[in-house]
């Protein structure tokens, strides 16, 4: 569904979490926040906070389960991140980690600061095992991170 988020209950029913439906940029209650292209989401270890990539407007958005409210942490529509698709919690819930599929890159985000820092790519499309800016990726769409802080990446052109 089109700028919808969708959440599975324990009774299997599915229900809008956020967005009104229209393509936009809006943070806001959850029935009048809007998404352009929401991708991959997680979820705190509690299940209080939930994060979004936003990927058409280039920006990581958060959800307060309890109460709707829906804020925009990390990006906006002029940001210099590209294609979001995918966000996954670190260990310990104040860092996340995040896939910019346009520009073949992985980046974490410390919720304290507000700030990202490149984890990994250097924006060349291509394949290369390595640390940081030697890594390269091409097309890369889902991030996992493991209790150990391990990160997994699927690098979907690659077909790795």
């Amino acid at each position: 569904l089109f700028s919808h988020l969708l959440a599975v209950g324990g009774v299997w029913q599915v229900e809008t979490l956020a967005g009104d439906g229209t393509g936009g940029f809006s943070d806001g209650h959850a029935s009048s926040a809007r998404f352009m292209g929401p991708r991959g989401v997680s979820t705190t270890s509690d299940g209080s906070t939930a994060l979004v990539c936003d990927g058409g407007n280039g920006a990581i958005r958060r959800i307060e389960l309890a109460t709707g409210h829906v804020t925009t942490v990390l990006g906006s529509q002029t940001t210099v991140f590209g294609m979001l698709s995918d966000v996954s919690f670190l260990s310990g819930d104040n860092a996340a980690v995040f896939v910019d599929n346009l520009h073949h890159m992985i980046y974490t985000f410390n919720m304290s600061s507000g700030k990202a820092s490149l984890l990994a790519g250097n924006g060349s499309r291509g394949f290369a095992d390595g640390n940081g800016a030697t890594a390269l990726f091409w097309g890369p769409t889902g991030v996992a991170a493991a209790s150990n802080n391990t990160v997994l990446v699927t690098d979907t052109s690659n077909n790795r």
